[in-house]
């Protein structure tokens, strides 16, 4: 005699995970403390761009990247940040530096109000992009790699500042 059984389909069972519950006083804290994070963010980037410096690498073999063109690239990838930036000092080293690096710098830069310009090489400037700078008040140029024709052509392009300073020029 055979048995009566029949097999039983097999069925998933939707398996129940036990989800660990915080208490309604840390569920709100970590709440408050992320809208406080989002509130905060401007206030932040506006502290840690406000000032900003980039300084040549002579160790740098391929001259095209330098310093200042990684920043220039951190600038083009994260525009966000370039409006918060006030203060500029720069150094610059090479030919791509002052050609290309800190035209693209200076285009992005809308609220800049002072520049400091630390020359290694002979500089010769984009004045077109200088005179683009509406929100430059103060200007600070070091070194003496201007030649004169160019310190003035520099100085017309930027009429429109309020305080120069010549530090061994």
């Amino acid at each position: 005699m055979r048995p009566l059984l029949r097999p039983i389909p097999l069925v998933p069972i939707p398996v129940i995970q036990k989800v660990p519950k915080l208490p309604p006083e840390l569920t709100d804290a970590i709440i408050d403390t992320l809208l406080i994070c989002r509130v905060w963010l401007p206030r932040t980037r506006y502290r840690l761009f406000f000032r900003v410096g980039v300084r040549g690498d002579a160790a740098v073999e391929d001259h095209k990247y330098t310093r200042l063109y990684h920043f220039a690239r951190f600038l083009l990838n994260s525009q966000h940040v370039a409006p918060y930036v006030r203060y500029f000092c720069v150094e610059l080293l090479t030919d791509m530096d002052v050609s290309c690096h800190l035209p693209t710098i200076m285009r992005l830069l809308c609220n800049l109000h002072s520049l400091s310009v630390i020359p290694v090489i002979p500089f010769r400037a984009d004045f077109g992009t200088w005179a683009c700078l509406r929100s430059l008040s103060c200007l600070e140029l070091h070194g003496t790699s201007y030649h004169y024709l160019n310190l003035l052509r520099l100085l017309d392009a930027v009429s429109h500042i309020r305080a120069l300073a010549l530090f061994g020029i």
